[in-house]
C-alpha cells in the first residue's frame, strides 16, 4: 500500500506547494502594487502642495515694489517678453536678469524650485494621475500668477542659466517650448 500511495501523496504534496507560491507570488505581487499605488499618491499630494506653496510665495515676491516704485511683475512683463530667442540672449538682457536676481533672489530661487516638480510629474505622464496632476500644477500656476508672469518668469529663468540647463523643458513661454 505504500509503494502506491507515498508517491501520489508526495504528487498532491507537490502540487498543493506549486500552488502555495503561485498563489504568494500574486499576493506579493499585489502588494507591491498597492505600495506603488500609495507612494505614486503621496508623491502627487506633495508635489501638488509644493507647487501651491512656491505659488503662493512666487505671487508676494512678484507684488513687491522692485525697481523705482514698480512691482517685479510689471517689470517682468515689461523685460522679459521678447519676440525672439535672439532678443532674449541679448547682453543687455542677460545684464537686467542678473541685476534682478541680486536684488531679488528669491525670484528665481523659487521659479527654479517649480521646474524639478514639474519635470518629476511630466516624467510619471504615463499614468493618468501622474498626467493630471502635471496638468494641474501648471494650471494652477497660471491661476495664481497669470499667464503672462509664468511666462516671463521662464524667460527670465532662461536668461538667467543663459540656457545652460538642457533638461529644462519650458513650460510656458512659446519661445522655449518648442527648443
Amino acid at each position: 500500500m505504500s509503494g502506491i500511495y507515498s508517491p501520489i501523496l508526495t504528487l498532491a504534496t507537490i502540487i498543493v506547494l506549486g500552488f502555495q507560491v503561485a498563489l504568494q507570488s500574486r499576493q506579493t505581487a499585489l502588494q507591491q502594487q498597492i505600495n506603488d499605488h500609495e507612494l505614486d499618491q503621496a508623491y502627487l499630494i506633495r508635489a501638488q502642495s509644493d507647487i501651491e506653496f512656491y505659488a503662493t510665495r512666487m505671487e508676494v515676491v512678484l507684488e513687491s515694489t522692485a525697481f523705482h516704485d514698480v512691482t517685479l511683475r510689471s517689470h517682468l512683463h515689461k523685460h522679459f517678453q521678447p519676440t525672439s530667442i535672439k532678443d532674449l540672449d541679448s547682453i543687455e538682457l542677460r545684464q537686467l536678469a542678473a541685476n534682478m536676481h541680486y536684488s531679488i533672489p528669491a525670484t528665481l530661487d523659487l521659479w527654479a524650485a517649480v521646474y524639478p516638480i514639474l519635470m518629476g510629474l511630466d516624467a510619471g505622464k504615463k499614468k493618468i494621475m501622474f498626467n493630471l496632476a502635471y496638468d494641474s500644477s501648471a494650471q494652477k500656476l497660471i491661476a495664481l500668477l497669470g499667464m503672462e508672469s509664468c511666462v516671463a518668469l521662464d524667460n527670465f529663468h532662461r536668461v538667467q542659466f543663459e540656457g545652460r540647463l538642457d533638461k529644462i523643458k519650458y513650460v510656458f513661454s512659446p519661445l522655449l517650448c518648442d527648443k
